[in-house]
């Protein structure tokens, strides 16, 4: 099964015939529960810029944020990405963006299901939605993402250049279709860095399905779980307007 968007809990992959998958890229729930409020701008509407709040505080972004069960992602993720090659360079990976706090518990939960090795990552925005905070505490500018892999190093494909634990978080103008939704230039980033054309990319929790466009725009095969049918309609339609580009790298490899 390519290019799909599957309404369905993930942990029913089983129903499907997904087979195997080179890259899983998933934006998890961050279980923020009722802490949410201050994550985005959207808690402050008619809120008293003074305090900081509004009627939407102590409201969760989903009525299932607070209850991800990382095992259950874990053992998912370890069932369909591609078995280890052996070789260092040509295996699979799993990249999950998580909160701070999520961190230890999924390296542990990944290391339980085979993922021995693993490289956090930090991603800097140029400001915060948390503006209206300010009088009350830092705000939040970065996110955070793990990448786990089984023990040999992932595929790699650098174009020779330095790649650092941090980046940019490269935001670009782009229609807002979720309270969470991530940049697609970073999506593909990640994507570029990690696969190659015509290899297959996973979302376990697509949203928007930043992940999926991404990974079309870029010529690779996508598939993605969404729980919320409005959320996997729209991703649908999203990624059936999505145009593919060639991939220079590929072409630089080659020479």
């Amino acid at each position: 099964m390519n290019d799909e968007i599957i309404n369905a809990d993930f942990k029913d992959y089983e129903q499907y015939e997904v087979g195997k998958f080179d890259l899983l890229l998933s934006d998890i729930p961050y279980a923020l529960g009722s802490a949410a409020d201050g994550s985005n701008p959207m808690w402050y509407k008619k809120g008293d810029n003074k305090k900081g709040v509004s009627e939407l505080a102590g409201q969760p972004f989903f009525q299932t944020d607070g209850d991800f069960d990382l095992g259950s992602y874990a053992r998912v993720c370890a069932a369909l990405l591609k078995p280890s090659t052996g070789k260092p360079g040509e295996d699979g990976c799993v990249i999950t963006f998580c909160s701070f706090e999520q961190q230890v518990l999924l390296i542990s939960v990944m290391k339980e299901h085979g993922f021995k090795g693993y490289i956090p990552l930090s991603f800097v925005k140029k400001s915060s939605p948390q503006a209206l905070k300010a009088n009350q505490r830092y705000c939040g500018a970065t996110e955070h993402a793990i990448v786990s892999y089984r023990g040999k190093l992932p595929l790699w494909r650098n174009g020779r250049q330095m790649v650092l634990d941090w980046m940019p978080w490269l935001a670009k103008e782009q229609t807002r279709l979720h309270p969470t939704q991530k940049p697609q230039a970073l999506m593909e980033e990640l994507i570029r860095l990690h696969t190659k054309p015509g290899m297959r990319v996973c979302d376990l929790t697509c949203g928007s399905g930043t992940t999926c466009a991404a990974a079309k725009h870029l010529n690779r095969h996508y598939l993605g779980f969404e729980i919320d049918s409005t959320f996997a309609k729209l991703t649908r339609q999203r990624c059936t307007g999505e145009t593919t580009v060639m991939d220079l790298l590929e072409t630089l490899e080659a020479a």
